[in-house]
């Protein structure tokens, strides 16, 4: 029933109970109409920045979860030799064309975030963009994500992440309520979706974890990174240092730049 949905997509048309988060992120940006959203080919002034701080020069990166090849490409031009990878066959397809229109070399492929099928020591960076990190269902898929991208980084290769803050002090702490009143009360009597979490959201088709900065600092910890820095996007852009607030930032991106030391290899 499912597959038949992903078809003939449309916002908003699906059945709540079935919907698991896997195919929500399949239907959401599988899309044609929510692709045009993604055509930008420039980055942030956050992630400029960091990109040029953090990345060697013409170094090998690759970028997660590239989408419509926004940042892959801007990096590409950057003089970045770029590997991009998606989930989705549809926004690859889009992602070719756009190189293709900016002159642009960049290997892309379809790949799944959580099978990083790369030789070990393949990449001199990692960049997993625009919150693409918390398409990511349940912990075990994100700790199989670090654990290969470890792998696959080299000896102090950096990893630039961006996630919400799941703390944030405006309608996410509303959520939070609601996905309580979820997992403890209506689960248990079969009257919420079996397939989502505590932190899980779907949202008009659209799905998401709500992450904390403090859990997801120690998720980069545990799989062996080291944690360089850490602030939310105003902040950088206004050049402003990080404080214990901000981790409850309403910015629509906090920053993690992770670097894998010489001897986790």
């Amino acid at each position: 029933m499912i597959e038949k949905k992903l078809k003939r997509y449309k916002p908003l048309k699906y059945n709540k109970k079935e919907l698991t988060p896997a195919h929500a992120v399949k239907l959401e940006y599988s899309n044609s109409e929510n692709i045009k959203r993604y055509l930008s080919t420039k980055l942030w002034d956050s992630e400029e920045l960091l990109i040029k701080r953090y990345f060697k020069l013409n170094g090998s990166v690759l970028d997660i979860g590239c989408g419509a090849g926004r940042t892959t490409i801007a990096m590409a031009k950057m003089g970045f030799n770029v590997t991009g990878i998606d989930l989705i066959p549809e926004m690859i397809k889009v992602s070719k064309k756009q190189a293709e229109r900016h002159n642009v070399n960049v290997n892309f492929m379809i790949m799944d975030a959580i099978k990083l099928d790369f030789p070990s020591e393949s990449f001199d960076g990692a960049l997993f963009s625009y919150n693409g990190f918390e398409n990511i269902h349940d912990k075990k898929n994100c700790d199989s994500m670090l654990e290969a991208l470890l792998r696959i980084l080299r000896p102090n290769g950096h990893f630039i992440l961006t996630a919400r803050s799941g703390l944030a002090f405006n309608k996410r702490s509303i959520a939070w309520m609601f996905m309580f009143f979820r997992h403890y009360l209506l689960r248990p009597i079969g009257l919420s979706n079996p397939n989502l979490k505590l932190g899980d959201m779907i949202v008009r088709g659209k799905y998401h974890h709500y992450h904390s900065p403090f859990k997801l600092r120690k998720m980069l910890q545990a799989k062996g990174f080291i944690l360089e820095f850490f602030n939310s996007r105003s902040n950088i852009q206004k050049n402003k240092p990080s404080t214990f607030f901000t981790n409850f930032s309403t910015d629509n991106s906090l920053f993690y730049v992770a670097w894998k030391p010489k001897d986790n290899i």
